[in-house]
């Protein structure tokens, strides 16, 4: 077992990353790495007939050990990866006899694997299982810090001004609500990065490419710093989208969904005519007043942290948890008084 086991190893460390914009067979020189290993290992084996062509393809022949004739099977696979994940610095972990609980992939970067969020983990308790460290490239990735204070989710000021006006026959209404201090975090959008389905984790990067494209084809999210071992070394790399927006949520960092509380917006406005009964003939003798009006609710931010959700409708101590979009509301009022 413990052979076979170092061979798969030894496969899955080689970088075999294809380029979807290659128009060359290979996609990626480096696959060659791989394939030169498996005619040598093919050979070694007893196989017969094992060569390899310009374009890698790798080929081998089993010699029938029977008398009789029998159908020829052929059986083929392929060793290049996607680029979805970067196939490079791939370090592979063997945990024997797996017992059920958390597995550290990343001790420094507090990477787990855990079967509370991952239930089919346990599966495959008492296995052997064979996992990653937690992240592919290492560099590019933020460091998590258990001891970030982010503040209270008390606002320091709460209030709100109305204001009327009128003007002959005209009246105005204007609500307004302001809310400063105070911050909020916001699962929704952590889930929402997570499964890629913000704005935001698509789009195009600083190179004007698609993130979500491979690193190596120009894709990829550009991260800016230092190196969190020394705190000094520079560090300026693109990231593959999908290990960038998932760190978060493995590493448990919550800073790209922490916002301020703080907001200025207009409530209500409204906009009001009374119409004189003079002006109403025959009907206005049986009437003593009527008017009509415009109204709406939720009309626009003045000023807010968070994009994606309404602050000032966030009513859980722990933030944002799964809040409908906030709605904008435009209604018309008839009013008669006899």
């Amino acid at each position: 077992m413990q052979h076979i086991i170092d061979r798969f190893i030894s496969y899955v460390t080689i970088d075999t990353e294809s380029d979807p914009n290659s128009s060359t067979t290979p996609s990626t020189k480096k696959q060659f790495d791989l394939a030169n290993k498996l005619v040598e290992e093919l050979k070694a084996i007893g196989m017969k007939e094992v060569t390899i062509d310009k374009h890698a393809y790798v080929m081998a022949t089993l010699p029938s050990n029977v008398k009789e004739k029998v159908p020829t099977i052929g059986f083929v696979a392929h060793f290049d990866t996607t680029p979805d994940f970067t196939g490079k610095d791939v370090k592979p972990q063997v945990i024997h006899n797996y017992d059920g609980g958390d597995i550290v992939l990343n001790k420094e970067q507090n990477i787990i694997l855990s079967p509370n969020y991952f239930k089919d983990l346990l599966q495959y308790k008492g296995q052997t299982l064979i996992t990653t460290n937690g992240f592919s490239g290492g560099l590019g990735w933020y460091q998590a810090d258990a001891t970030k204070d982010w503040g209270s989710v008390v606002p320091k000021l709460t209030g709100g001004l109305q204001n009327f006006f009128s003007y002959k026959n005209f009246n105005v209404g204007l609500t307004f609500d302001y809310q400063f201090g105070g911050r909020f975090f916001s699962l929704s959008e952590q889930w929402g990065t997570f499964s890629g389905l913000l704005d935001k984790t698509a789009g195009l990067n600083d190179k004007g490419n698609p993130i979500r494209d491979a690193v190596s084809a120009g894709g990829g999210v550009r991260v800016t710093g230092v190196d969190a071992r020394d705190g000094r070394t520079p560090v300026d790399i693109y990231v593959d989208a999908y290990d960038y927006f998932h760190q978060f949520y493995y590493q448990q960092i919550a800073e790209p969904f922490v916002h301020k509380l703080s907001y200025a917006k207009l409530r209500e406005f409204s906009l009001g005519y009374s119409i004189p009964t003079n002006k109403l003939g025959k009907i206005g003798k049986s009437i003593q007043g009527a008017s009509v009006a415009l109204t709406a609710r939720n009309l626009f931010f003045i000023y807010r942290d968070s994009k994606n959700f309404d602050p000032s409708e966030i009513s859980g101590v722990q933030g944002e948890d799964g809040q409908m979009p906030g709605t904008r509301t435009i209604g018309f009022n008839v009013k008669v008084s006899f």
